[in-house]
């Protein structure tokens, strides 16, 4: 996405009207909105984009946090558990790129590369990912797979049903040829966005839309249903 030239230091306008702020330490920010009224927050989700996807509305203002920063996305929550803070946008070193909304769930995720390269599992906090509106044939689904290096933290997890996760389901098959195109020698280029769309307040995706381009093959949109045949 092209942004507009900021016009104030460590600010960038994009295109959207987004407001994107990086290069200084907010975490003391993110737990005050985090710790925000629940009437509050309902107001605040009243006045956002009714397209099924809460949050990172056009008058949202998004903080960055990469580099040095890189950590502060990750708040401490209700009973000390992890939640990710709310209205950020974090890079990870392999330069996959996540958006949260009001809520802090995840809305929006670029990966530009794939990496094939395999990361770390995190049993707990799979186990976790959801939490009350967790449904009990859901998994702890990566969003970008740990075959690529992806975070096995709550960064990169949401309640995604074992079905389409696991051999044979549509998101297993689709990371399948992902990870195919870039065993090819030479390996291909693959790029991949991702969103994941929520009804109401739930934690839980309702489906995801992906967009994904292979070098050489072309550029394919999904809609996967987060139930059972997707």
């Amino acid at each position: 996405m092209d942004s507009v030239a900021p016009f104030v230091k460590g600010v960038e306008i994009l295109p959207d009207g987004s407001v994107v702020r990086f290069g200084t330490n907010y975490s003391g920010k993110f737990q005050e909105a985090h710790d925000a009224s629940k009437a509050s927050i309902q107001s605040r989700i009243s006045n956002l984009e009714s397209d099924g996807v809460k949050g990172t509305g056009k008058n949202s203002e998004i903080t960055e946090i990469t580099g040095e920063n890189f950590g502060e996305h990750i708040i401490k929550g209700k009973n000390g558990r992890k939640e990710l803070a709310p209205n950020v946008r974090y890079i990870t070193e392999e330069n996959y790129k996540y958006t949260t909304d009001e809520l802090g769930r995840i809305v929006d995720v670029n990966a530009e590369e794939l990496i094939l390269q395999k990361g770390t599992r995190n049993p707990g906090m799979q186990v976790a990912a959801g939490q009350e509106d967790r449904l009990f044939d859901d998994d702890g689904g990566h969003l970008i797979g740990t075959q690529f290096r992806g975070s096995g933290d709550i960064d990169n997890l949401l309640a995604q049903n074992r079905q389409i996760n696991r051999s044979g389901g549509e998101w297993y098959k689709m990371e399948t040829e992902w990870a195919n195109a870039l065993k090819e020698i030479p390996p291909k280029k693959v790029s991949v966005k991702i969103k994941p769309v929520f009804v109401g307040t739930s934690l839980r995706p309702d489906s995801y839309k992906v967009v994904y381009e292979i070098e050489g093959k072309g550029i394919f949109k999904k809609t996967i249903e987060n139930r059972a045949g997707g």
